[in-house]
């Protein structure tokens, strides 16, 4: 079952990587390509040697790499203006293969695996100087400075790409710019400290209210700080982004009656999956779009589950409410360690968009109750359609419609994982 399950999860992150890569921004690809890779400028300031590559107009440079001299313990860090002449516009690591890359001391980034991206890259530097003529940060550029308290991110800049400052457990306090345009809800993530965020009242992007970013044009929630014990999504938000509550670590989320989308994943961590912190999810009771039955809330007009919420066993009872799955939802109160115990289908459920059966890898049991299998829409090329590596129980008396719906839908269950039980009994 182990292994079943790794290989797919490997084909599906390969997938998703390739196609980030292949939709990356064609502004970007052209500006990298301005840049020479065969040619390195290094200068040597204290503890510090940095590494560049000049632009090929010769005018500006790109710092890639910073090596701190063995047995120094810095507590700061001041990166130059220019080396040999040349303006910095540029730090970050440039991505070597899809898998994964460097940050910007070298530690390796592998993505996909949270053991990886836990590397510590420096336990003494508490405050970092980026000038002003910087207006590309790489991700993951500075991942992993758990010592690191407070930033302030260039004026130049306009987009904070995904985990620039990933694992920065001490990270407390962080400056925005004006111009800021984009920014990754994974740019912070894993930043337990982060307590304030500083956005001028000029930018025309974003907004800030309580603990939360809000993007001005769409009122979409693209961020939450850390802390709290109810994170209260503002009045007048209209959609939840994906991944928007990644940092949360509020036990209980509140949703007000203005939303009206919750994007796939908003409460999930980018690659982590569902969170650990958040224990419950409650919506307004004068919401027109959703509402909560039971372990779920659910979309009002489609029937759609939103937001799954396991008890404390790791059980799960999907609303009798929800009638389809249509890859918008959301798992929160998992215990990665411990993983879910069971996830229970109602009758009710009609059809299911692939891949949105991923909500069941994380349990060891899988109870089907409807008498027919819901339909099954959107197949995908490197996506399993059904659940396949978990134990799979069944009304015994539709056994044969379900082993069919297997067939038709090109999944295999070991017949070792493959179940049945009598309808009434307790399930």
């Amino acid at each position: 079952m182990i292994k079943k399950k790794i290989v797919l999860c490997a084909v599906c992150a390969a997938l998703a990587v390739l196609a980030a890569f292949t939709a990356a921004e064609p502004a970007e690809a052209k500006q990298k390509a301005a840049w020479n890779y065969k040619k390195t400028l290094t200068k040597t300031s204290g503890a510090f040697t940095y590494h560049a590559y000049p632009s090929k107009k010769g005018k500006e440079a790109w710092i890639y790499r910073i090596d701190i001299q063995k047995k120094k313990k810095p507590t700061s860090i001041s990166i130059p203006k220019k080396i040999e002449g040349r303006k910095v516009t540029w730090i970050g690591a440039k991505p070597k293969d899809p898998e994964g890359g460097l940050n910007l001391f070298g530690v390796c980034i592998e993505r996909e695996h949270d053991y990886f991206r836990r590397s510590v890259t420096n336990k003494t530097i508490k405050k970092i100087v980026i000038p002003d003529t910087v207006e590309e940060i790489r991700p993951s550029s500075f991942c992993g400075m758990i010592a690191l308290k407070s930033v302030k991110i260039p004026k130049k800049v306009k987009a904070l790409k995904e985990e620039i400052f990933y694992a920065c457990a001490g990270l407390e306090e962080v400056s925005l710019p004006a111009g800021l345009e984009k920014l990754d809800p994974a740019a912070f993530q894993d930043c337990p400290s982060l307590k304030r965020m500083i956005l001028p009242k000029r930018n025309k992007t974003f907004r800030m209210e309580g603990d939360c970013v809000i993007s001005k044009k769409y009122q979409r929630l693209v961020y939450t700080l850390p802390g709290g014990q109810t994170l209260s999504i503002p009045e007048g938000v209209k959609r939840i982004g994906k991944y928007a509550l990644n940092n949360c670590t509020a036990p209980r989320v509140e949703i007000p009656a203005s939303v009206t989308e919750i994007e796939g994943e908003a409460f999930h961590r980018p690659l982590l999956g569902p969170s650990t912190f958040i224990k419950d999810v409650e919506v307004s009771a004068d919401s027109r779009m959703y509402a909560k039955d039971g372990q779920c809330i659910y979309h009002k007009v489609d029937r759609s589950l939103a937001v799954a919420i396991p008890d404390k066993k790791g059980v799960l009872y999907i609303s009798e409410k929800v009638e389809s799955l249509t890859n918008t939802h959301s798992l929160v109160n998992y215990n990665s360690d411990k993983g879910a115990e069971k996830i229970v289908f109602p009758k009710a459920l009609k059809s299911v968009i692939v891949p949105s059966f991923s909500i069941v890898e994380v349990f060891r049991n899988v109870y089907f109750l409807g008498e027919t299998p819901p339909r099954v829409s959107n197949h995908i090329s490197g996506y399993a359609s059904l659940p396949f590596a978990e134990h799979i129980y069944v009304p015994a008396s539709s056994e044969a419609l379900y082993r069919a719906w297997y067939k038709e839908n090109r999944c295999k269950v070991d017949e070792f994982y493959w179940h049945t039980f009598q309808p009434g009994g307790e399930i």
